[in-house]
């Protein structure tokens, strides 16, 4: 049965790494309609009342079940509302981020959550394993080899992107600290909420969006709004019941490979022979993450 979890895991989180990867193309193009704080939080939005409807099904179904519960105490509200204010300093801070540099630049170094969630992790006494330390580096590599051109450099739109991965980072942590007790639409719910609200201030006090500006980004805010955010980051929580937080990273890492992937099949783009050893060195790098060395070892013996 744990196995069959793993599995399943495992695949929620990779469903979510090809719908990311197909969003980033979509966040780019919103972005000559409206700006950052605009699409983020109209994004937001699209996902609470798609979200919303489905949790209310949900309560009308366990309505006469007295077991039911959204959420196992305090920790769990509190965890969701952190949950929100990591996602709201992430997309914020990637967006503008990527309004001012490349879609592939941005693509690696928004993954850099790869690293910095072990990083992180020791100090909350969570265990990295050799074997997946070297995943995390080769697949460190593999993005380097994928997403950056030639005369790679530090610009301000890239400084965005970086502080975003710390957010990712975040928000990863606290699900994986909270996960097993709330219910995960419920989770995204409160999440996308707080991005939502936060999202607002600086949407109507800075940006001032007009009307047709927004209903000419609507396209790109229904599939960013459903599918990125109201799907993906759901599969997100499910997946990461069933994954330690550091694999997760990993699996969800792929979003770079498929936004190159989309991208070959979607936009006409080609893919050279140093993006394909990137995918290459990602995909090697989470099989062998997949692989549970300890079990072999005590088989062995």
């Amino acid at each position: 049965m744990k196995k069959n979890n793993s599995l399943f895991g495992s695949l929620s989180l990779l469903l979510t790494a090809i719908i990311w990867g197909a969003t980033f193309g979509i966040q780019s193009m919103g972005m000559n309609y409206i700006k950052p704080f605009t699409f983020n939080g109209f994004r937001a939005l699209v996902a609470i009342i798609a979200l919303g409807l489905i949790l209310l099904i949900i309560c009308f179904k366990n309505r006469n079940n007295s077991s039911f519960k959204l959420a196992n105490g305090k920790k769990a509200i509190i965890g969701s509302i952190c949950c929100g204010l990591c996602l709201f300093f992430g997309t914020s801070t990637q967006q503008i981020g990527i309004s001012m540099t490349t879609v592939g630049k941005a693509g690696f170094l928004s993954a850099l959550y790869i690293i910095i969630v072990p990083l992180l992790g020791i100090f909350l006494k969570k265990k990295v394993s050799p074997v997946i330390w070297l995943c995390v580096i080769f697949s460190l590599i593999g993005l380097y080899l994928l997403c950056v051109k030639a005369d790679f450099k530090i610009e301000p739109g890239d400084i965005f992107i970086i502080l975003s991965a710390f957010g990712f980072a975040g928000q990863i942590l606290i699900i994986d600290h909270i996960n097993q007790d709330i219910n995960p639409i419920f989770l995204s719910v409160i999440q996308f909420g707080v991005v939502g609200i936060l999202s607002l201030f600086p949407t109507f006090i800075l940006e001032k969006p007009t009307m047709d500006a927004t209903i000419s980004a609507l396209p790109y805010l229904l599939f960013a709004g459903i599918l990125s955010s109201g799907i993906a980051y759901t599969l997100q929580i499910v997946g990461q019941k069933h994954t330690a937080p550091t694999i997760a990273s990993l699996i969800m890492s792929l979003e770079s490979v498929f936004a190159a992937i989309t991208g070959v099949l979607f936009l006409n783009e080609t893919m050279s022979l140093q993006e394909f050893i990137g995918c290459l060195c990602i995909f090697i790098a989470i099989i062998i993450s997949q692989i549970n060395f300890d079990n072999k070892k005590k088989t062995s013996s």
